[in-house]
């Protein structure tokens, strides 16, 4: 199984914390551009993902072009989906585009 062979990172609430203020200083120092490649657009679109789906994200697992997620539905059954990293950049634009509007 895929849980197995996870090495993971936990972290904190206050991790967490950090790791978003830093990531907005980042973004007002940048350009401004989203290129929607970055592993933050591609977990923000995971995370929509899931959201819609009702889920809940317990697992993220990235090789080469493909990101595996498990993800625990409704019943409590766990559920992985492997993304290839083109079609999560699909997704991301759309969601990009709709936010424009």
């Amino acid at each position: 199984m895929l849980l197995d062979r996870i090495v993971g990172f936990l972290f904190s609430a206050e991790d967490i914390k950090r790791l978003e203020y830093e990531g907005v200083q980042n973004r007002r120092r940048e350009s401004g551009a989203n290129t929607g490649r970055r592993l933050s657009h591609l977990l923000r679109t995971i995370g929509e993902q899931v959201y819609r789906r009702h889920q809940r994200l317990l697992a993220v697992s990235w090789q080469d072009q493909q990101i595996s997620v498990v993800c625990e539905n409704a019943a409590g059954r766990r559920e992985l989906n492997v993304l290839r990293t083109d079609n999560l950049y699909d997704l991301w634009v759309r969601m990009y585009l709709q936010r424009s509007q």
